[in-house]
């Protein structure tokens, strides 16, 4: 029994030396650890050469061309220190940028956003780095521009980098070229230059009412976030992507596309659609009135088209083009209009000039009546007692032809006395003629009649002269407002 108690109890002891002894390695091993974290969140990522020695007396002061000091903070600014200004009231961290843009790359009308590749370039002086004047580096272009070095962009990470805002910015991108394609320079002048290929992509407020003529101003602006214009100021400078060679302008136009026709090619088509309309006469209803509606038609179905290829955010106002295809379409309904309005007062008129001639055909006739053709023997009739009318009627074969054979038959009858003492008719010349009509009859006959110029009268007023005055009134005010509209665009 004795036996059993102390076996425990020694297992026991056994279990808490190895408990406390597995307690003091692991603190051991955390308090090292933590002296080692220590040291590489006082110092992350940076190579031990660019951490200056304890003071530039040092032996190794010789060996680096600048470094970052021992107490160098990378949460603080330059121009802060101890919770005051570092370089008096008057000195501000100026912030210089460098934009050279090559092109522009994407209009977005849908979502109003600007894409801009470009080489980003910003730079700020850092007055807490040590620089080694000595060092035969600054003199030479081996690594950098005179007075400058390269060195890994990844050392960014080891600076105080400024609070940088880009006002509307959608996307900001760098390119990437088995890694960023970005640089980083320190001059001997203290001064940190940061530059990267990347993409910009800014929102812009876009009003279309001039569409495709429109004409926007897109703002790129770039400043401090958090710091006001006491503290950082910003300097830029901005390269054009034309330079000396207009050729690299980019045409970033839009074109409207009407079937297979350019834009300038389809404006003449409906212009002389126009005049080809206005050239038919008022007695070629099917030609002009179909010439007119296709017209009318196409051009409704073109404002269609562009209303619905408009970009999405245009105004709600007609812009450009919808205003030049609504006066189009004014101007070939207005053509409509007034040859539908002619020819429904000659309708009318002789709507009623009918119902007056089914009453009465030979008295009172109107003198613009062309619908109503009588009879033939009526006609005649007419014709007879009414020689100067309005109507010219020609009938071929007339009864005055027939009066005229009968006359010659009875001219060709001569009496002759016989010894009979009778009178006996030599009739031959009559026999001869009556046969020679049956053998020959007359062609039908054919009522011709023609209208005069009263026909399209209606009181003093001509309709001619209101059909010629709208063919040349309605072109020439087109083309008037085709000379303005399209001279006041060339000159906006």
């Amino acid at each position: 029994m004795k036996n059993t108690i102390l076996d425990n109890m020694r297992c026991g002891f056994v279990t808490l030396f190895w408990a406390c002894f597995r307690c003091y390695i692991y603190s051991a091993l955390f308090l090292i650890l933590s002296e080692l974290s220590g040291n590489a969140i006082s110092a992350p990522n940076v190579t031990p050469t660019f951490r200056c020695p304890e003071s530039k007396e040092d032996d190794t002061w010789d060996e680096f061309i600048w470094c970052i000091p021992r107490n160098y903070h990378k949460e603080k600014p330059p121009f802060v220190g101890n919770g005051r200004s570092r370089f008096g009231t008057h000195n501000k961290l100026k912030l210089i940028f460098n934009f050279d843009v090559r092109e522009i790359s994407e209009v977005d009308d849908k979502s109003q956003t600007l894409s801009i590749p470009m080489y980003f370039s910003v730079a700020w002086k850092e007055p807490r780095l040590w620089i080694n004047e000595t060092d035969p580096a600054w003199n030479e272009s081996i690594t950098g521009p005179t007075n400058q070095v390269n060195e890994n962009p990844l050392l960014m990470d080891e600076f105080w980098t400024p609070d940088l805002e880009i006002y509307g910015l959608e996307d900001f991108g760098a390119k990437r070229v088995l890694k960023s394609m970005s640089g980083l320079r320190v001059g001997k002048n203290k001064v940190i230059e940061y530059n990267s290929m990347v993409n910009v992509k800014i929102s812009c407020r876009m009003l279309f009412d001039n569409y495709p003529f429109d004409k926007h101003k897109c703002y790129l602006q770039v400043g401090s976030y958090y710091y006001t214009e006491e503290t950082v100021t910003c300097d830029s400078t901005f390269t054009d992507p034309l330079g000396n060679e207009p050729s690299r302008q980019r045409n970033l136009q839009y074109f409207i596309k009407f079937q297979d026709l350019p834009p300038e090619e389809k404006k003449m088509e409906l212009l002389s659609g126009n005049y080809s309309a206005c050239g038919f006469q008022i007695t070629v209803c099917l030609g002009r009135m179909g010439m007119l509606i296709t017209l009318f038609l196409v051009l409704v179905n073109i404002f269609n088209t562009v209303r619905s290829s408009a970009p999405v955010p245009a105004s709600s106002r007609l812009n450009a083009i919808d205003s030049y295809l609504v006066v189009c379409i004014c101007m070939v309904f207005l053509a409509l209009f007034e040859y539908a309005f002619l020819l429904f007062i000659i309708k009318s008129r002789d709507q009623k000039l009918a119902r007056k001639k089914r009453k009465s055909v030979v008295s009172n006739l109107s003198r613009s009546t062309a619908v109503y053709v009588p009879p033939s023997e009526e006609l005649e009739e007419f014709y007879k007692k009414s020689p100067n009318s309005f109507f010219d009627i020609r009938l071929p074969f007339s009864s005055n032809h027939y009066e005229n054979k009968r006359e010659n038959n009875e001219r060709t009858v001569t009496v002759t006395n016989d010894n009979s003492g009778g009178n006996k008719a030599d009739t031959t010349n009559a026999q001869e003629n009556h046969s020679e009509d049956e053998e020959h009859p007359p062609p039908p006959r054919k009522i011709k009649y023609i209208l005069k110029e009263d026909y399209y009268r209606v009181g003093p007023v001509s309709l001619i002269m209101i059909d010629y005055i709208a063919m040349v009134t309605l072109p020439v005010t087109f083309s008037i407002y085709n000379a303005f509209y399209w001279t006041a665009d060339f000159v906006e």
